[in-house]
């Protein structure tokens, strides 16, 4: 074949060819398939009009007729489909061809196009018998097709809108371009459009979850990564992933796409070179946009913990010198991970010891000096500066576990050695430095009421995946956090309580939003915000409060609020009352100068909170908070 001539056969006389192309000419049809994009003024002269006239509807055999294959008007049918497979990027939601006579023409003619597809499909592509280059050839013109004529925003959405003849996709067939055409078909999918497909895969959502990660795990694994690819099959798991609640989405997490996208990454990062290769930077994009839509899935801190121990921030640091050269939003997008999740996420004791663990891995990488002189340096070096910051309060509260009881008596508050104390056999959570001081708590004090609220709670099972000790550090974190900003929360309480005695005050952290919020109510008429807590666990929250208000002058109550997902988390710490403690908490001196002196040298000189195991009368953990706006 002579492309040269073609081509220039194409240029000088247009008309000629699209005229013998419409009144059936094979030849001429062939050569305006394979090479009209070449001469981009075939389109304002009515090249879709020549295509779409053999797509007629009413031409279309049965898709039981395969004997119709072999006729010309099938042939004919087959060629313009090859040519509408080239119009992408002539027709796509940015491309100034885009009018509304273009769009109304596809639209019009999409019944057609519809069942052309569908005969080529049932014949082509289905029959197990069919030659592999038959079925590859098929899928490939196929599934072009239906990519370039959904890249508008219009004409896609009467395509999603029509009713699905139900067939199976052969999964042995492995196709980038049918993989981007359902990616482009899903640009504006719902719960029912998700429904639609998953019916068509065959209705099993963890086998469509597993084939679709292959085909990204498959990419990941080769020396020479394909951008492309790797950028179609990562934007394929967005949107499938769209939908938040969808059993799609939730297969996909199942069958760790968390993991197998920065796994993916991760080989991509290494990759890349010192070029910047743009197949890559677009794959990079993609698989970012992935984890950007889906590590805060259910809980938020399963994924996250999940994607920085398989590599997210050495893939992170390795990429940022080409951040540059993003889009401002794709660069926004991708900077945000570092910026605006992982950092809400550093309440998390599992989340802070992944982070170290990657930290002390990255530190180690040739690709560290990269982040400091690229787009992310601020960010990244916040981020660092948080996560040790929480590293060192992590093991702060690892070395004094254990060491520091507070005796429940309300009357005593003795701080000890767990091992001095003696442990209620019945909720077996709360601690009392004698017998007497147990004694008193259960007849003078609140343990009666507080320990069958606990065992009840025990018989109501486990609601939710976090840990002990991710609790007990919440318990932790508040408390240290509470009176290192003491200054700041009498400067708070002076201002909008200034004729209540701070003893009366709730403390308010709110660490959904960077930097964290500190804030005071009090406890007077004071209402926690709505949770859909068990009918047990109000009470048990009730039951702190009443004890607060009734002993002002020795606890200190917290309420933080913490992020979950697309949730949030409500934690009610009780502690010893610590507003009139000024000796030793921040440096000893029995001074508090103001919140310019608070410093991480003075981190081991604040009295330490007292801290069980996880006593479940100072940690009460809500489910649902409405999420504030994040900054």
């Amino acid at each position: 074949m002579n492309y040269d001539r073609i081509i220039r056969t194409l240029q000088q006389d247009p008309k000629k060819s699209l005229e013998s192309a419409r009144r059936g000419s094979l030849n001429d049809l062939t050569d305006l398939a394979n090479f009209w994009q070449e001469a981009p003024n075939l389109l304002t002269l009515g090249i879709l009009d020549v295509f779409l006239a053999h797509l007629d509807a009413t031409k279309a055999p049965d898709t039981h007729n395969t004997a119709a294959d072999t006729s010309a008007s099938a042939s004919r049918a087959f060629i313009s489909l090859l040519g509408l497979s080239k119009a992408g990027g002539f027709i796509g939601d940015d491309s100034k061809y885009a009018g509304a006579i273009i769009k109304s023409a596809i639209i019009k003619s999409w019944p057609g196009i519809f069942k052309w597809c569908s005969f080529f499909f049932a014949v082509r592509v289905m029959p197990a018998a069919q030659r592999p280059e038959i079925r590859r050839s098929g899928m490939d013109v196929l599934a072009g097709a239906l990519y370039s004529i959904s890249r508008d925003d219009i004409v896609r959405n009467a395509i999603v809108r029509t009713p699905e003849d139900v067939v199976p996709v052969p999964s042995s067939v492995e196709v980038p371009v049918g993989t981007a055409a359902l990616d482009s078909l899903l640009r504006v999918a719902d719960s029912q459009t998700l429904d639609r497909t998953l019916k068509a895969a065959g209705g099993k959502a963890d086998q469509l979850a597993k084939l679709a990660l292959m085909r990204l795990y498959t990419e990941g694994q080769k020396p020479q990564i394909s951008g492309c690819k790797a950028a179609v099959y990562a934007d394929l798991l967005s949107q499938l992933s769209r939908s938040l609640e969808h059993q799609l989405r939730h297969a996909l997490l199942g069958a760790s796409a968390i993991s197998t996208v920065t796994k993916t990454l991760v080989a991509v990062s290494s990759q890349i070179g010192s070029h910047g290769n743009p197949e890559l930077l677009d794959a990079i994009i993609a698989l970012f946009g992935y984890l950007t839509n889906c590590l805060e899935s259910t809980d938020g801190f399963t994924w996250i913990t999940q994607s920085v121990q398989t590599g997210l921030l050495k893939a992170f640091v390795e990429c940022s010198i080409y951040f540059s050269r993003l889009d401002a939003k794709d660069r926004e997008m991708i900077i945000s991970i570092v910026k605006n999740v992982l950092p809400r996420y550093l309440v998390y004791r599992s989340v802070i010891r992944a982070v170290g663990l990657a930290l002390d891995s990255v530190y180690k990488s040739p690709g560290i000096g990269r982040v400091s002189s690229s787009e992310a340096s601020d960010v990244w070096k916040d981020f660092v500066e948080l996560a040790e910051e929480r590293l060192l309060v992590e093991a702060q509260a690892a070395a004094w576990k254990r060491k520091a009881t507070t005796c429940d008596n309300t009357n005593c508050l003795k701080v000890d050695s767990r091992s001095n104390f003696r442990k209620c056999a019945a909720c077996s959570t709360t601690h009392y430095c004698s017998k007497e001081c147990q004694t008193a708590a259960w007849k003078e004090g609140d343990h009666k009421t507080m320990c069958k609220l606990k065992q009840r709670e025990r018989l109501e099972g486990k609601k939710n995946t976090i840990s002990k000790a991710d609790k007990a550090f919440f318990h932790h974190l508040s408390i240290r956090d509470a009176r290192r900003h003491l200054p700041h929360l009498r400067s708070l309480a002076a201002h909008e309580y200034p004729d209540a005695l701070v003893q009366g005050l709730v403390i308010g952290i709110d660490y959904r939003v960077m930097p964290e919020k500190y804030s005071v109510q009090s406890i007077v008429g004071y209402r926690s915000p709505e949770t859909i807590g068990t009918v047990n666990e109000e009470a048990r929250n009730d039951a702190l409060f009443e004890k607060v208000r009734d002993n002002q002058d020795r606890y200190t109550l917290l309420e933080t609020k913490i992020v979950n997902g697309q949730d949030a988390q409500l934690v009610i710490t009780l502690c010893p009352s610590f507003w009139d403690k000024d000796t030793g908490l921040l440096g000893g001196n029995g001074r508090i100068e103001g919140e310019e002196c608070i410093s991480d040298d003075d981190d081991d000189s604040y009295p330490k909170p007292a801290l069980d195991e996880i006593d479940e009368l100072m940690v009460s953990i809500l489910y649902d908070i409405d999420p504030l706006p994040l900054s």
